[in-house]
């Protein structure tokens, strides 16, 4: 497997094609390979790059820190790592909050921005709630429960047995320290209007309806926007719904010109 040095910790990561990079970055907890599909598919014209997060995946896994902070120095450090410049940046999730604050203080390097189920605030984001759940009913069991709500409901048994075990890749430290920074340092819904670079935004219908709604005021408030809604998808609609999602990616990549 694949490993570049990144600011102390070995980070793994998936690679496919060559020609005009597109890098993507998943949820949490989750991992690179709910990418394989854009893999696969984009890698024939492109160099696709999809990253397990620290913490994640088959990447190492320090104690910490997991500030979101901290995944945005990752991400500055992997793009210079691979010697990145005029490229698209792919983030569903966490993977895409970090994304934003990358567009944010560092857009210069940005053809476009792909944001997938991404918020702009955690600020009510219920951490005792999910403290309790862990206590109830075990790591195990809390993350069966975020597979069944961020997976479609038609979603097959043996796709989301898969899902768990990626998803129980992230020890549960990790977790725990990415809710304490969701809440504590993600609200920017303010400045999601300086983004200004050609900027995709897609939802699942079933997606959590604060996500949902953070991510339809980002479509209107930055200037370069364009907003998709899939049937059938919920919180990972690239990996739902591969087909749909890659050819609206495919659209929005012609539409600028990458």
């Amino acid at each position: 497997m694949p490993y570049i040095s990144v600011r102390g910790s070995n980070l793994h990561y998936l690679e496919a094609g060559n020609g005009k990079p597109i890098v993507c970055f998943h949820s949490t907890p989750a991992s690179a390979q709910f990418y394989r599909p854009q893999l696969e598919h984009f890698g024939h014209g492109y160099r696709v790059i999809a990253v397990d997060l620290r913490g994640h995946g088959d990447s190492e896994k320090p104690r910490g820190p997991y500030r979101i902070s901290e995944f945005l120095e990752d991400y500055v450090a992997i793009f210079d790592a691979f010697a990145l410049k005029d490229f698209v940046l792919v983030g569903c999730s966490v993977g895409g909050i970090v994304a934003q604050l990358y567009a944010l203080e560092h857009g210069r390097n940005l053809r476009g921005l792909v944001l997938i189920g991404a918020p702009c605030s955690r600020r009510g984001r219920d951490v005792a709630g999910f403290h309790k759940a862990v206590k109830e009913k075990g790591w195990e069991g809390v993350v069966r429960g975020l597979v069944d709500k961020q997976l479609h409901h038609a979603t097959s048994p043996e796709v989301k047995e898969w899902a768990v075990r990626e998803y129980l890749k992230t020890p549960l430290y990790v977790r725990e320290a990415e809710e304490a920074a969701l809440l504590a340092e993600v609200h920017h819904t303010d400045r999601v209007q300086e983004i200004s670079v050609p900027t995709l935004l897609v939802a699942g219908e079933e997606e959590e309806k604060e996500i949902f709604e953070q991510m339809e005021l980002m479509s209107r408030r930055i200037a370069n926007a364009e907003w998709h809604v899939m049937k059938g998808a919920a919180h990972v609609p690239n990996f739902e719904k591969p087909r749909e999602f890659n050819a609206i990616l495919e659209q929005f990549l012609r539409k600028i010109d990458f």
